[in-house]
């Protein structure tokens, strides 16, 4: 809630918004022993994610809130060229060094041997951390499928099939 203040006060910043399929958003949350309380009916959260929300700005949990954070990302790179870049999450998984070195580069960051080194480190291992950043990336960009109970992923895919923002849904239903 605070991307668009520090844009507009500091000519000097840059910001990235990482995008990700929404329903793998939806499971990811759910999977999330600190974010997601185990009691609650991921049906009926899905969509708004009130109890966890809370009606707090700064949370941003659920369907409603990915499409309107989304949103806000084009708003922002579309005021803030050069400044504000999005990147999809499947792309970074999919082809990590080529998505990350031109995010680099567009941001004026050098691509060097310590960071090449920390990519292929992170990819190498899994280190079972919900919260980790070792992890194996094809069990991350496919895990939501026949995992996410199909009503929710059919509604969002149905919501957004037409949509500008379906070009963050995966290929398969």
């Amino acid at each position: 809630d605070l991307i668009s203040r520090l844009l507009a006060a500091e000519p000097s910043y840059s910001a990235i918004g990482l995008v990700r399929d929404p329903r793998a958003v939806i499971y990811s949350w759910s999977k999330a022993p600190r974010e997601f309380d185990g009691s609650w009916d991921l049906s009926k959260e899905s969509r708004n994610a009130a109890r966890k929300n809370s009606d707090l700005a700064e949370n941003w949990y659920g369907f409603e809130r990915w499409k309107k954070l989304t949103l806000l990302f084009h708003k922002l790179r579309d005021e803030y060229p050069g400044r504000f870049h999005i990147i999809r999450y499947e792309e970074l998984l999919a082809m990590p060094e080529i998505a990350l070195a031109s995010l680099y580069g567009s941001l004026g960051l050098p691509w060097t041997p310590q960071v090449q080194a920390f990519l292929k480190e992170s990819q190498s291992r899994d280190d079972g951390s919900a919260y980790g950043v070792f992890r194996n990336s094809g069990e991350i960009q496919n895990n939501w499928r026949g995992e996410l109970p199909s009503e929710i992923t059919e509604a969002i895919h149905d919501e957004l099939e037409d949509s500008r923002l379906s070009r963050y849904l995966s290929t398969m239903k």
